[in-house]
């Protein structure tokens, strides 16, 4: 018996089949978010691995910048303090935080990543004392005025004040002694500057004052050559040599964590994968064999219907071909009642429909031909190849939310200048497309044909000619732009820094000094509009750059960006961000941003415009 035969209408039968239907995709649904969970938190793993690796590569660089530069840094030396340690043990710490979430995941829990990770974060304790230890005896060392080595030119530069010219000859081979020390860090010249001092006390015995002082000279510089053996005078001598050691531990341990947890995401991805394709299968299945049933129930009289309805529209609703109406009293006899009505309303009206279809056609193909000519018009203008001709190192990230944007980038050399601008007009699409070639427009004409090179009163005066081209002083319309523009001046003979001079109209500059990244505020006041902010005058602000410095001119497009939680990125997150990879080449850096992105708006539509310009000095 069928089971659909205890209901006496379609309607009963149909809500029946949907329920069923709405029971099998909700299965499907639920399934398929299971294996998004469960994806994503592989891809969790997958990150946490890579932050591992680049927060050690990250703390390997500082180490080495603190034994090149802050081993003889007098503040370091007087006060203990070091950014480079700070930073160090920020990045150590994440290792160790990261390592610990790894035991957590229960996907890639097994007895050899436990064993591992432990074994890896042990190794990271013992390195992170042998560090410790090595930073206590290079204070103790000390540098100059500070430590051993302050102690030890007190006693030699009281030497020289007492000591006889003719015994000087001797006190200079003592000092040259302990300076090729210094230097080659060889044991050799310890024995040398003993034997010297030896030669010079035997010359001034009767000097017992003197005697007392060279006698602690030579007892210090022991010291220090002890403190320097215990360092160790390479990168394999010493406590130096541990601390390399506990490194290459960590990373075959960080390796053998990888090999490990990648084979177990492996083959828990294939397993996803042959699960999902077993219920979907099973769902296909199940929805086939619903479909069966329904037809088997429904397939004459729709059929039928079909039919007839087929025969019409192929027809093109010619008035020669009738509708064959199903004469039952169920639903469908009523609902092929109304759809002979429809047709006979469509057949009435279908001429008019057509004209106006083909009008709203003729239309629509105008406008997509104007906007995709707007749109090669706005990239003709944009200055890609200019900036490719004196910068080699740059990149332009360039997003419009549609297929015209109101950002825009700019760029001029002119008079021994570099000028760069980015600039948000208000208005998206085809409205923002217009608004950014009037801001293009005016900025060649101020900079290029006025000559203006302040950059305070290049934004001035586009305020003034923007507002006299959209006649704003008669109260018609309150567009505005944004704008983060600088001036840049090449290193002169002699100098090896660049000048650079900011001014912005509610953008800020954001540029990196070596390892850091710094913002300079612009003035908060935007370019034409209601002018709320008149009485707020634009101000310029200089900054000397090395080569190697790096500019970020954006709009507020991709801090802005909400994602599916109406969470924006925020401007602190962005620069926290650049400081995870400002040692990256810019390339890569372009990369990383759309990466990020992605994984902000996780497949959601972006809100606005982006467009960030990045320039290597």
């Amino acid at each position: 018996m069928n089971i659909f035969t205890i209901f006496r209408t379609i309607k009963s039968k149909l809500l029946f089949s949907f329920m069923v239907f709405l029971v099998i995709v909700g299965f499907l649904a639920l399934a398929d978010l299971w294996f998004d969970m469960r994806e994503k938190r592989l891809s969790n793993i997958s990150e946490i691995l890579q932050n591992i690796e680049l927060n050690l590569q990250v703390a390997e660089k500082d180490e080495y910048v603190f034994f090149q530069d802050e081993t003889i840094n007098p503040y370091f030396h007087k006060t203990g303090k070091s950014e480079v340690l700070n930073r160090r043990r920020k990045h150590i710490s994440q290792i160790k935080a990261d390592l610990q979430t790894l035991e957590e995941f229960q996907e890639i829990r097994s007895t050899e990543v436990i064993k591992q990770t432990q074994q890896a974060i042990q190794t990271l304790d013992e390195y992170e004392r042998n560090f410790a230890q090595i930073i206590a005896l290079i204070r103790e060392r000390g540098f100059k005025d500070d430590g051993l080595e302050g102690q030890m030119r007190d006693y030699i530069h009281k030497i020289e004040e007492s000591v006889a010219s003719a015994d000087m000859a001797k006190l200079l081979m003592i000092r040259r002694h302990e300076k090729d020390f210094m230097l080659r860090k060889d044991t050799n010249y310890t024995s040398k500057l003993s034997e010297a001092v030896q030669q010079l006390a035997n010359q001034i015995q009767n000097n017992k004052p003197l005697l007392r002082l060279l006698t602690m000279y030579e007892k210090i510089f022991k010291e220090i050559a002890y403190t320097e053996e215990k360092i160790g005078f390479s990168e394999n001598e010493g406590i130096k040599g541990k601390i390399k050691t506990a490194e290459r531990k960590i990373e075959k341990s960080l390796s053998l964590i990888n090999i490990s947890v990648n084979t177990q995401i492996s083959t828990l991805r294939s397993q996803n994968n042959w699960i999902q394709i077993m219920i979907i299968l099973l769902g296909s299945a199940l929805i086939i064999v619903l479909g069966f049933l329904i037809t088997r129930i429904l397939s004459k009289p729709i059929s039928r219907l079909s039919s007839s309805i087929h025969q019409i529209v192929e027809s093109n609703f010619a008035e020669e071909v009738h509708f064959a109406r199903v004469s039952s009293k169920d639903e469908l006899g009523l609902l092929s009642e109304d759809v002979g009505y429809m047709i006979a309303k469509v057949k009435e009206s279908i001429s008019e429909i057509r004209e106006k279809s083909d009008k709203i056609a003729l239309n629509h193909q105008i406008l997509m031909d104007g906007v995709t000519y707007a749109q090669r018009i706005q990239q003709a203008i944009l200055p890609k190849h200019e900036i490719e001709q004196y910068f080699k190192k740059y990149f332009i990230l360039y997003k419009p939310q549609y297929d015209v944007s109101g950002d825009f980038y700019w760029f001029m050399k002119t008079r021994g200048k570099y000028f760069l601008a980015v600039v948000d007009c208000t208005g998206k699409g085809v409205s923002g497309a217009f608004m950014s070639m009037i801001g293009n427009t005016l900025l060649h004409k101020i900079i290029g044909e006025k000559g203006i090179d302040d950059p305070s009163l290049i934004l001035e005066t586009l305020n003034t000619e923007f507002k006299i081209a959209l006649h704003q002083n008669q109260n018609l319309g309150s567009d505005s732009m944004d704008v983060c523009l600088c001036c840049l001046e090449e290193p002169t003979e002699g100098k090896s820094k660049w000048t650079i001079t900011f001014a912005g109209a509610n953008r800020p500059l954001i540029y990196s000094k070596g390892w850091e990244i710094n913002e300079i505020k612009g003035s908060p006041r935007s370019i034409g509009g209601r002018d709320i902010q008149k009485q707020i005058t634009f101000e310029n602000q200089s900054i000397k750059l090395k080569r190697g410095d790096i500019l970020y001119l954006s709009t507020d497009g991709f801090m802005n960006q909400p994602n599916a939680s109406s969470e924006e990125y925020s401007m602190e997150r962005f620069k926290e961000f650049l400081r995870g990879m400002i040692h990256l080449p810019l390339k890569e850096q372009v990369g990383c941003l759309d990466t990020e992105l992605a994984l902000h708006l996780d497949n959601i539509s972006p809100k606005d415009d982006m467009t960030i310009f990045a320039l290597k000095l």
